[in-house]
């Protein structure tokens, strides 16, 4: 099998992860998601999608937390395994790599996540109607109910 005539994987140009982690507009695809490092633009500089929906909260921050932890754990053990270094040594390192790589996710976590939410079109959870203590009129409910009333 010729390695390099393998089809390449197409992603669609406006899937929530491909926009998202290049930090680009949900709808258009081309505008800046980003005024900032973390700021999100107020609106697409070129369609005007106005990004008030987007609130992805901690979402992005509990992603990186999850994922630099387990690499700043497996980093130490094999530092700490591999090399006899001082703590304060592999601390530093450690910290260096974990401060460096939650900077290097959050913006393409964060652009994930906000254009996933525009994308699936989601909104606050809201309760269909209020829920019934009613039985629900079944055989077993009708006889638990009955004997509750005696």
């Amino acid at each position: 099998m010729d390695l390099l005539n393998l089809p390449l994987v197409k992603l669609d140009p406006h899937s929530p992860a491909y926009t998202g982690i290049r930090g680009r507009c949900p709808r258009c695809g081309k505008g800046k998601l980003f005024r900032g490092l973390l700021t999100l633009a107020p609106k697409c500089d070129t369609c005007g999608l106005d990004f008030s929906f987007a609130d992805p909260a901690d979402g992005p921050a509990f992603f990186v937390m999850s994922i630099t932890s387990f690499l700043a754990v497996g980093l130490l053990f094999i530092l700490q395994a591999f090399l006899q270094m001082p703590d304060w040594l592999l601390l530093l390192i450690v910290s260096v790599v974990v401060l460096w790589s939650s900077i290097a996710l959050l913006v393409p976590i964060k652009g994930w996540l906000v254009n996933s939410q525009y994308f699936y079109k989601a909104g606050e959870g809201v309760l269909a109607g209020p829920v019934s203590s009613e039985p629900c009129q079944c055989e077993d409910c009708r006889r638990r109910y009955a004997k509750r009333k005696r």
